[in-house]
């Protein structure tokens, strides 16, 4: 099924960055409609909500909050939220100690051998 929506290529742009550390990830289908959740079905622990809009600053706070809700009480899921504006710039959006967790593990990993 070809997928032409700006937010669908988003989606699928994600989707397939993603593909290198989970073959699996793809596309929720009718995502918010039913009872799955995020926009895109992954298993690395991201609850991701994709958000495309064509205006030059596209960031609500609501978006987040909505994304964060979502996870399952005592889940270690990650909420984010990945924009696009109408400059094709995209952000992730996530809290900082979310970040903080993800970069302190990197760090472990990476310049440690540590985890």
């Amino acid at each position: 099924m070809k997928r032409d929506k700006d937010w669908q290529k988003l989606e699928d742009f994600v989707c397939q960055e993603l593909k290198e550390i989970d073959p699996n990830t793809h596309p929720t289908k009718a995502s918010g409609g039913s009872t799955i959740k995020g926009d895109i079905s992954n298993n690395v622990n991201l609850h991701i909500e994709c958000k495309q809009r064509n205006i030059k600053s596209v960031y609500n706070q609501e978006w987040y909050s909505k994304c964060q809700n979502e996870v399952p009480l005592h889940s270690s899921k990650v909420a984010i939220v990945i924009t696009e504006n109408k400059d094709k710039k995209r952000m992730v959006h996530l809290s900082l100690e979310d970040f903080l967790e993800i970069y302190k593990n990197y760090y472990k990993v990476f310049y440690q051998g540590v985890l």
